[in-house]
């Protein structure tokens, strides 16, 4: 009778089989112990092959889970890559919403040179908020909808000057109910620069270039303002009109 398996680990298995197998070719079929010791035989050989193929079954699914941490261990490495070298300030917070992690473009946004310096004087985003209230107004988004998309928002650097920036959030735990407990990953993005190029576009837009006064286009925004106001508060409109000329 032969028996499959792992010979190296089952050897001292594979002798006992073969001596019993040695003394069953002996013994007479009519033998009052033959049948006995053959179902001995025949039930043990079943046991270690049955030991074998679980034997096989947990080299496999070593393999196996061998194989997803490797694939674990280089999907983190790559995630690592992107968290520190992101241009784009990123964070991660706990489900008290203090940072759990930020990556080094966070800190340098907000004028820290290390990702620790900035995690020692700012426990949570709250923290670099310049107005109580809009923080109150982003937290209110991301409860009700467990993500922010570009909330725009001023916060302050370590020096106290302000901050333009653009935040994007979402909740590691699904359903809305959650959002306000859960974990959260973030992007910041400082749009200072784009802020303060719209505002002198606007600022050119409203003045004459040769005299710096408010021109046309923005007299005719306040004077449609003006209107509006009236129309909707009731209350009567006066125009005053001067014409100055000079001698």
């Amino acid at each position: 009778m032969s028996v499959t398996g792992n010979s190296v680990l089952f050897a001292r298995e594979y002798e006992l089989i073969a001596e019993a197998e040695a003394v069953l070719a002996r013994m007479a079929p009519e033998a009052p112990a033959h049948d006995a010791l053959a179902g001995l035989l025949a039930g043990f050989c079943k046991t270690l092959r049955q030991c074998g193929r679980l034997m096989s079954m947990g080299d496999r699914m070593q393999a196996q889970l061998s194989e997803l941490n490797r694939d674990i261990a280089a999907k983190e490495a790559r995630y690592r890559s992107i968290f520190q070298c992101a241009a784009e300030g990123v964070f991660r917070t706990g489900a008290d919403g203090s940072f759990a992690e930020v990556n080094p473009a966070m800190a340098n946004i907000f004028g820290w040179s290390s990702v620790d310096a900035f995690m020692q004087h700012n426990t949570s985003l709250a923290s670099l908020f310049s107005s109580p209230q809009a923080h109150c107004e982003y937290l209110d988004r991301l409860c009700r909808a467990g993500a922010v998309s570009r909330y725009e928002a001023v916060l302050r650097r370590r020096d106290g000057t302000p901050v333009w920036v653009e935040i994007s959030t979402q909740a590691l735990e699904t359903g809305p109910e959650t959002a306000c407990g859960a974990t959260h990953v973030g992007v910041v993005l400082d749009v200072t620069a784009h802020r303060r190029m719209l505002e002198e576009l606007s600022h050119m837009a409203r003045t004459d270039p040769l005299t710096g006064l408010n021109n046309r286009r923005f007299f005719m925004e306040a004077a449609r303002a003006e209107v509006e106001r009236m129309q909707s508060s009731g209350r009567p409109l006066s125009l005053l009109m001067l014409d100055i000329a000079g001698r």
